[in-house]
Order: C-alpha cells, then structure tokens, then sequence
C-alpha cells in the first residue's frame, strides 16, 4: 500500500507565493515524504493540463518524489449545459493523472455532499 500526502495539505507549509504544487514537490522532498496526492482541483494551470502534467512530472522525477493519485474537482452532476465543457475537462485530467506516473484516480463525478441553495456554485451537488 502506498499512502499519499495530499498536495493541498502541504500548501500552508509553505510561504505565500511560493505555494505551487512544484514548490509543494520539492518540501515533500525534503520532509522525506515520497508520495503525493496532486489535487487537479486546486491546481492552477495556464493552457492544457497534460501540458503541466509533463513539467510537474520532470519535478517529480528530479526530487524522487512518486505521484501515484489525482484527485479531480470536476464535477458532472447537475451541470446543465456545463456537462460537456466539465466531461472534456475530465478526460483530459485522466490523461494527466497518466502523464503523472498515476494509477488511482479520485473523481466525485455526482456530487454526493448536501449543498445549500444560497451557495455561489449551488448548481452541483445533492438538494
């Protein structure tokens, strides 16, 4: 069994503005912590996420830290015509999660946790 510390847990580790999961890579790295959970949902990538998936793997690979799970955000319950736009999102996270060195895969595909209507994005999730 390999347990994996998740990636946003490291985040408060770490001063402002040096927060990025490259950043997170390298303190697990030095805190002798050798596998990561990156949470698809909390990284911020410009363009394509297996794009990023490549470049945050080379991290990895340099600090020997293993990236065995992704959990994904996305979230396809309730969406509307968001569905689709959400699905393509979704491959292409798989896809990352593969790129990454990845076997699990963590999605709330239906959003099983109670969500008040007042909430901003309160089109997702159980009423």
């Amino acid at each position: 069994m390999q347990a994996a510390v998740m990636s946003y847990c490291l985040k408060n580790a770490l001063p402002e503005g040096e927060q990025t999961l490259e950043d997170m890579l390298r303190l697990a790295a030095q805190e002798g912590i050798e596998h990561v959970e990156v949470y698809a949902g909390a990284w911020e990538v410009d363009g394509d996420i297996r794009k990023a998936a490549e470049g945050l793997r080379q991290v990895a690979d340099d600090t020997g830290v293993r990236l065995p799970v992704m959990g994904s955000g996305t979230r396809l319950g309730n969406l509307g015509e968001e569905r689709d736009v959400c699905l393509d999102l979704l491959k292409s996270e798989v896809e990352a999660c593969a790129i990454l060195g990845g076997t699990v895969m963590t999605l709330p595909i239906v959003d099983g946790q109670p969500v008040p209507l007042d909430r901003e994005n309160a089109r997702v999730g159980v009423r």
